[in-house]
């Protein structure tokens, strides 16, 4: 009932009060714009889509439970985030490869990446660098899926039956290192809703580059849409092994956990 233009200022104060007696620490609620901000004492600031919070341990946990399954950042190293979303799991990745490293952050979808600004902004990720676009298989533009639900969006065209779409840039792995000037990836990690099949296709070079890798591969939402096209867990386990990486995924009772794919080339941290 309070979640609309000219509520929203009531709505802050009591889910304040409601996260800060639930917490058990200060945690204060805003709105501006089209975003939601949240923001804990001493924690990272959340920009949301939503008021709903997760809570102050909710990202930095998933975050080493997904993305330091297998390898996690140290201090110098080169880590790129394909996906960022509103950046949920950036302050856990900036501190892991502080002092001296450095996260590129990509995301395709013009209001998820204002938002992803605007937490790289509030939080003080003086290490991270945001990119606007959408990585595919060749550079130019893409067509994006508009959803209510950010998280939810995709370039993948099998999944664009809606009508509410998007114009984005678009660029492959490869180039996009080359922009950045990128020599080597200490951990790519990737999560666009499918599209991985496309970003696959443009990332030959940023592979012999790259050493260690996690695809969220999105099977398990393909019986659920009747899209084939969001089948890809087989073609990324095939393409990291001809690459050279050791591959291993997940025994999961949760589905999206165990469509994960893990690649290596260190013998240190996986096999």
């Amino acid at each position: 009932m309070l979640d609309r233009p000219g509520r929203y200022r009531l709505l802050a104060l009591l889910e304040s009060a409601a996260y800060t007696r639930n917490h058990k620490r200060p945690v204060w609620v805003t709105r501006k714009g089209r975003y939601w901000t949240i923001r804990t004492w001493r924690g990272p600031t959340t920009v949301s889509a939503s008021y709903r919070w997760r809570g102050p341990d909710f990202w930095r946990d998933l975050t080493a439970d997904l993305l330091f399954f297998q390898y996690r950042p140290r201090a110098g190293d080169v880590v790129v985030d394909v996906g960022a979303g509103m950046g949920e799991e950036l302050p856990a990745l900036c501190r892991s490869v502080s002092p001296g490293g450095r996260v590129i952050a990509v995301e395709a979808h013009p209001f998820t990446y204002e938002g992803l600004v605007r937490a790289i902004s509030l939080n003080r990720l003086a290490n991270c660098a945001p990119v606007a676009a959408a990585v595919s298989d060749h550079t130019g533009t893409a067509t994006i899926s508009d959803l209510d639900d950010p998280d939810r969006n995709t370039t993948l065209p099998g999944a664009l039956r809606t009508p509410a779409r998007v114009q984005v840039p678009a660029i492959t792995l490869d180039d996009l290192a080359q922009r950045m000037s990128i020599e080597q990836i200490d951990l790519l990690t990737m999560n666009i809703e499918g599209a991985e099949r496309l970003a696959i296709r443009g990332m030959d070079r940023v592979l012999d580059q790259t050493r260690n890798v996690v695809i969220a591969c999105h099977d398990f939402l393909a019986a659920e849409s009747g899209d084939v096209s969001l089948e890809t867990k087989d073609l990324i386990v095939d393409t990291l092994r001809s690459a050279g990486f050791s591959v291993r995924t997940r025994d999961d009772q949760r589905e999206f956990v165990a469509d994960y794919v893990y690649g290596t080339r260190d013998a240190k941290t996986g096999t």
